[in-house]
């Protein structure tokens, strides 16, 4: 793969701290950087469906609804969101 010298240099020096060829340097720069993407798509995802919940309660109280959720209720509903959340794979 050609790089730009300057992105070669900067890679090369990642390298030489990790201990590692180039090759495997840039290969485990690139899956690094493709798990911080998955990373943050999640947690957008997760961004979203926290605020749609948090319209959803706003919306019922503008309605009247003023119920009160049992602190076990809100623990039971982060349990369940925790075990349907996806795994993160080792790096």
């Amino acid at each position: 793969m050609v790089l730009p010298a300057e992105l070669r240099e900067r890679v090369q020096a990642e390298a030489k701290k990790r201990g590692l060829k180039l090759s495997p340097a840039i290969r485990a720069l690139l899956i690094e950087r493709v798990q911080e993407i998955d990373d943050a798509e999640q947690l957008s995802r997760a961004e979203e469906w926290q605020r749609a919940q948090v319209w959803a309660v706003w919306e019922r109280m503008k309605a009247g609804d003023h119920d009160e959720a049992a602190r076990q209720e809100i623990d039971s509903i982060f349990d369940e969101a925790l075990r349907d959340a996806p795994r993160r794979r080792p790096r």
